[in-house]
């Protein structure tokens, strides 16, 4: 599937808009050259007034169909429409369809935007602002970072071969080490976001030793045995019997960039444990000693810039996540803790291995980090950036509507097309030329000789009366087997003759005879001959 951005977005819509109107242009005039040459059967078809007939000769103008609507009334009947106005209610019902059929096309498809994609261009991006976590009141920091540990919890940590990473998830081998893919947010439209190739990591690493005294957490200390020999470790407070305890020390040893953590799993009471996975079969209290390490921001296409790099402060904050506390500090001042009873979220609910407390505390932090990612609450920066996250759009078309309109048109136009030809070619067709024209009223206006330069259409009509008139055929006065065009007047001494045209020699002398200007090619003027099935269909 195929992106495009906002620009590109208005050149498509420019395109669309601009291939409906050249669409719709070119089937109204489709439809006003067959109007041209349905006027001529129609004009053939019967005597009509002069005025009406004038109209069917314009009929190629939907106004003028209109009119004629409105004015060829049924001579017999006065409640009944006249078959020329059911031909001009058919005429315009068909140009109907097609501008509507034109117009619904664009109501079937239309640019959406994507929720799951976006393209990348040059701007301001919004990042998330680790550093922030550090505002100088070092205790209430450190509560903060675990606070925002807490509340990642919700997070979901995915395996590390998962082919995409999407908000609040992270991923880790479930051993100790998890990493994380920074999610960008365009500046000015926070909901467009991507996941770029910066990423942070965190290695947790644990020894774990058994407590052969004060097991259940219920006691100011405990016993464990190093392997060598056994420690009375003071305890800060008492988690109680399934309860978890950690503390995370201020003076590291492990590292710039690193935290040493130090837990206590406290035992549940024997008339606890069941054998059903509840929460509290703890069969062993245990005591570890870790540390965290959060290296420094790194990424997969380039090196990291300055303005997106973690200080060691902010990093150390965020490996003993699961140890701080906004609670005053051990009593040795060395370090804070942090206490998770049996009902807390956070612990476990198996007698945790070394590697199992790993994953936690790595987990922890890389759950916090993920969470703030995707939290309005979380402090941002900006900066400038080629990977500015932008909406992308993409085509959705209802094809079953609009595959089938797109049908329709050709259809309609198509059929239209034969029956116009089919019922046109019944008469001899001339050329929409008004020279043309004007020769076909010549024998009929002659009766206004040398006077009414100036007249218009409707004056003329006045001054001759409104004749019924008609577009035919006859034979020709003086030239046996000829055949003559004219329009004629109901009435007159030569009528027209019934029947669609004949095939034949025309151009015979017909009711006016003059001599023709020296001027005049007379080889132009010379008989043609006229052919059925020819006339109408010589004009595509």
């Amino acid at each position: 599937m195929a992106y495009i951005d906002k620009s590109q977005r208005r050149v498509f819509n420019s395109l669309t808009t601009g291939n409906s109107l050249l669409l719709g242009v070119n089937l109204a005039a489709s439809l006003r050259s067959y109007a041209k040459l349905l006027r001529w059967r129609m004009l053939a078809k019967c005597h009509r007034p002069l005025e009406t007939f004038d109209l069917v000769m314009g009929c190629d103008s939907v106004i003028n169909v209109l009119k004629l609507l409105r004015k060829a009334k049924n001579s017999r009947s006065k409640w009944l429409p006249s078959k020329t106005q059911l031909l001009c209610l058919f005429w315009l019902l068909i140009h109907l369809a097609i501008t509507v059929l034109v117009g619904i096309i664009g109501l079937n498809y239309n640019l959406e935007t994507s929720t799951d994609y976006v393209i990348l261009g040059k701007g301001t991006i919004s990042i998330l602002d680790l550093d922030a976590l550090s505002t100088g009141n070092f205790l209430s920091d450190l509560g903060a970072v675990q606070t925002w540990g807490v509340r990642g919890k919700v997070t979901t940590p995915l395996d590390w071969d998962a082919a995409l990473e999407y908000s609040q998830t992270y991923y880790s081998t479930y051993d100790g080490h998890t990493f994380y893919y920074f999610q960008d947010q365009n500046a000015n439209d926070t909901g467009t976001g991507h996941i770029t190739s910066r990423y942070i990591e965190s290695y947790a690493y644990c020894h774990g030793y058994r407590v052969t005294e004060g097991q259940y957490g219920n006691m100011s200390y405990i016993i464990y045995n190093d392997g060598t020999k056994d420690v009375n470790q003071t305890l800060s407070a008492q988690p109680g019997p399934g309860g978890l305890l950690t503390f995370s020390k201020f003076n590291s040893t492990c590292g710039a960039r690193c935290t040493d953590i130090n837990a206590f799993q406290a035992e549940s009471f024997p008339t606890a444990l069941v054998d059903d996975g509840d929460k509290f079969d703890l069969y062993e209290g245990r005591f570890f000693v870790c540390n965290n390490t959060v290296p420094e921001v790194g990424d997969d296409t380039e090196d990291v810039k300055p303005e997106y790099t973690v200080s060691d402060l902010t990093a150390r904050m965020l490996a003993g996540a699961l140890g701080w506390s906004s609670a005053v500090p051990s009593a040795d001042g060395k370090s804070l803790y942090m206490t998770y009873t049996n009902t807390s979220e956070i612990g476990f609910y198996k007698t945790p291995n070394e590697t199992d407390m790993a994953d936690l505390i790595s987990g922890f932090t890389m759950g916090a980090v993920s969470f703030m990612d995707d939290s309005s609450a979380a402090s941002r920066k900006y900066v400038t950036s080629s990977d500015r996250p932008i909406a992308a759009q993409y085509l959705h078309v209802t094809w079953r509507f609009a595959g089938s309109i797109l049908a329709v048109i050709p259809f309609i136009h198509f059929w239209t097309l034969l029956a116009v030809i089919s019922w046109a070619n019944h008469a001899i067709i001339k050329d929409d030329s008004h020279l043309a024209i004007a020769k076909a009223y010549h024998s009929l206006l002659r009766q206004l000789g040398n006077t009414g330069c100036l007249l218009q259409g409707d004056e003329i009509v006045r001054v001759m009366g409104n004749p019924m008139v008609k577009y035919g055929f006859s034979s020709s006065r003086e030239q046996d087997g000829y055949l003559h065009v004219d329009v004629f007047e109901k009435g007159d001494a030569i009528q027209s003759m019934g029947g669609p045209f004949r095939e034949g020699w025309y151009d015979g002398i017909g009711m006016v005879q003059e001599e023709s200007n020296h001027r005049v090619s007379q080889a132009e003027l010379m008989p043609r001959r006229r052919y059925r099935d020819i006339d109408a269909t010589e004009y595509f």
